[in-house]
């Protein structure tokens, strides 16, 4: 499977109830899609880059979505 990359960054997004919530925001380095997630736990990060695969211009059925953190040393993006 071939690897897309997302810059993470955590961000405060208003809730339902004008609350503003700790957040993720998920960005393709490739084409700038971003998707966001409430919690900025594992889980809110992973269910970023699913639906990543959604909204990404750049994505097709070979793509898997990685953060940046899971880059290994030397790997191109």
């Amino acid at each position: 499977m071939a690897k897309k990359f997302c810059e993470i960054e955590e961000v405060e997004l208003e809730g339902d109830s004008g609350k503003m919530i700790p957040s993720v925001k998920a960005t393709c380095i490739d084409c700038g899609a971003e998707t966001e997630s409430f919690g900025q736990k594992e889980g809110s990060i992973r269910r970023c880059m699913v639906l990543m695969k959604e909204v990404c211009s750049c994505s097709d059925a070979k793509y898997g979505f990685f953060t940046c953190e899971e880059l290994d040393d030397g790997e191109d993006r």
